[in-house]
């Protein structure tokens, strides 16, 4: 339709409102308007619902902005985003991944996902807490396969290897007495373990032969590559008067904590026969020293067998070591 002067649309967008309300709707309720500088209220049904000011959209209270489940996309890239697609939960991803979700008083960090508290933070619990901290645990006192339980995120191991054994002595004229072996070193890792892992479990070092025979070395343990710990020493057996140092603990070996093991007893012998002591095993697992004449007694978890002695021509065997353990403590 041809016009004089200048057109409508022409007036309308070089008109100058200086503040005055635009009304958009058949009653009068529903608004434009910029009477405050640098900001444009939206007004809908008597109320006013949105703002507009420099960089800044606001929702005023009493008002709502309703995604009807579509998804707010966050950053530059729209690989970051929250959506609330499924009722009565909202999604959180980051970086393409969904990571975190809320459903009615739960939050859930999903799989593939961390919870990370910084250092300094507390975390303060009012209720009853449930679902993580320590879960379970499992023990190996022999070789096999760890198997990770559903859910678990970390584990504490604590392995500790296996003990030596006791000298023995042999049937000879003089006095004598055998030193105990020492006790398997510990290694302790707080691990993030496989699905599975190898357990190993070694041997318990042998008992002296009653022939003066030395003790035997104890075996090694392992968790994976994670820990391992070392057996440990033998004590040394005798086929004369003299004195015998006792085994050296075994060394903790790998871990994020190694401990050496408890060193064996000495054994000692007087000059003539007269005194004489026999070696303990060692560690508190250790055999204590027998009686003259009886065979040393065997350590248990760990600990070295106790070294043995006569004064009566008997030959006496000493004790065997320890078996070593591995106990894993898990988390969720």
């Amino acid at each position: 339709m041809p016009y004089l002067g200048v057109t409508p649309a022409a007036e309308f967008t070089s008109k100058d409102l200086n503040g005055e309300e635009l009304i958009l709707d058949a009653d009068a309720d529903t608004t434009i308007t910029a009477d405050t500088d640098d900001q444009i209220d939206i007004r809908i049904a008597g109320a006013d619902d949105f703002s507009f000011k420099a960089n800044t959209f606001e929702v005023q209270t009493g008002s709502n902005i309703d995604m009807n489940g579509t998804e707010l996309i966050l950053d530059a890239n729209g690989n970051t985003s929250i959506t609330a697609d499924s009722d009565d939960q909202i999604d959180i991803k980051i970086a393409g991944a969904d990571d975190f979700q809320f459903t009615a008083n739960t939050m859930s960090v999903l799989s593939g996902s961390t919870l990370n508290i910084d250092s300094g933070a507390t975390i303060a619990n009012s209720g009853t807490a449930t679902g993580f901290g320590l879960k379970s645990m499992q023990v190996f006192t022999s070789s096999g396969t760890y198997t990770r339980p559903a859910g678990i995120t970390s584990a504490l191991v604590f392995a500790r290897a296996c003990g030596g054994g006791g000298g023995g002595v042999s049937d000879a004229a003089a006095s004598k007495a055998a030193s105990g072996g020492g006790q398997g070193g510990l290694a302790i890792a707080f691990v993030t373990p496989s699905a599975t892992e190898t357990v190993t479990i070694g041997a318990a070092g042998t008992a002296g032969s009653s022939s003066g025979g030395d003790g035997g070395t104890g075996g090694n343990v392992s968790f994976g590559s994670t820990a391992t710990a070392n057996g440990g020493l033998p004590g040394l057996g005798s086929t004369a008067a003299g004195n015998k140092a006792g085994g050296l603990g075994g060394a903790g070996g790998t871990g994020d904590i190694a401990i050496r093991g408890a060193s064996g007893g000495n054994s000692s012998v007087s000059t003539g026969g007269i005194e004489w002591s026999i070696g303990h095993g060692g560690g508190e697992g250790g055999g204590n020293a027998p009686s003259a004449g009886l065979a040393g007694i065997a350590g248990v978890r760990g600990g070295g067998g106790s070294g043995c002695g006569r004064g009566s021509g008997v030959n006496t065997t000493g004790g065997a070591g320890g078996v070593g353990y591995i106990i894993v403590y898990e988390f969720t």
